[in-house]
């Protein structure tokens, strides 16, 4: 309940659009270095990579995910 919890709904509703563009520059900075290391760890091959930093790039604008 969200009442219940340390932010207001007016803090949550402000700040979670902000956490959520944070997240996804996280995301987009994994999938780079892993595109520049050539790092294929757990994947069949680079296109794994290239849609992950894709869907980051688009997620902030609301087409990600």
């Amino acid at each position: 309940m969200i009442a219940a919890g340390p932010l207001t709904e007016a803090q949550l509703a402000a700040g979670l659009p902000v956490l959520l563009r944070f997240r996804w520059a996280v995301q987009a900075d994994y999938f780079a270095w892993r595109i520049a290391e050539n790092d294929l760890t757990g994947i069949a091959g680079p296109e794994e990579n290239e849609k992950g930093l894709e869907d980051a790039r688009r997620a902030p604008l609301g087409a990600g995910n």
